[in-house]
């Protein structure tokens, strides 16, 4: 999570147009609590720990610089609880 968040301060800051897409995929973001590992898919699976705030900030700021989060729940109740209404 820290590579894609210092990525995604370096795609701001330089408001680089040729950056290749990068897509970060969370299946079954339900299971994760605070502390949680979760898997993250960009070219190979690796494991990390989330980064606090990394993840909101992704979807939120990353769209418009070609990172994209792809995240799959099990309900609508916990879409709600995991990325808020607003996102």
């Amino acid at each position: 999570m820290n590579g894609l968040s210092e990525e995604l301060k370096k795609r701001t800051d330089n408001d680089q147009a040729e950056a290749p897409a990068t897509f970060l995929f969370i299946h079954g973001l339900q299971n994760f609590k605070n502390s949680a590992r979760m898997t993250i898919s960009v070219s190979r699976p690796v494991k990390a720990k989330p980064t606090s705030g990394a993840v909101p900030k992704l979807t939120t700021e990353g769209p418009s610089h070609g990172m994209h989060v792809v995240v799959t729940l099990d309900t609508y109740n916990n879409v709600n609880r995991f990325l808020g209404r607003n996102r």
